[in-house]
């Protein structure tokens, strides 16, 4: 999925997602899981502002009951992080994963208001 970098700017995030199907979910939550790679549009981004961030993009294909963002520990390799989107419904979940990148342009442009990089003019 690519999510737009900011007014003026050519080139886009890119974000992994794929259903969550592994060993964590609970079989309450079995089917409702989004797994999202490559979740910080900006550098270092808090976990407050990714699971913002995350919420912003993805509410528009239904409730979002939890957000929980992977922390990387400090003398980790890991040069990126990624969360798991918990929706309320299923069909929530399958909205957002066969959803096509221009379904996804109105929430870019959100998500470029509030996260997007700031372009100084000279």
């Amino acid at each position: 999925m690519e999510v737009p970098l900011g007014e003026g700017i050519e080139g886009f995030h890119h974000l992994y997602i794929k259903e969550h199907l592994g060993g964590k979910a609970s079989k309450a939550t079995a089917g409702n899981v989004l797994f999202v790679g490559n979740v910080e549009y900006r550098i270092n981004m808090t976990n407050e502002e990714i699971d913002e961030y995350l919420r912003l993009l993805f509410s528009r294909f239904g409730d979002i009951d939890n957000v929980y963002v992977s922390v990387i520990p400090a003398n980790s390799t890991a040069t990126s992080k990624h969360a798991h989107v918990e929706f309320s419904k299923k069909s929530s979940m399958k909205l957002a994963l066969n959803a096509s990148d221009s379904d996804y342009e109105l929430a870019g442009k959100e998500v470029c208001e509030q996260f997007g990089v700031v372009v100084r003019k000279k």
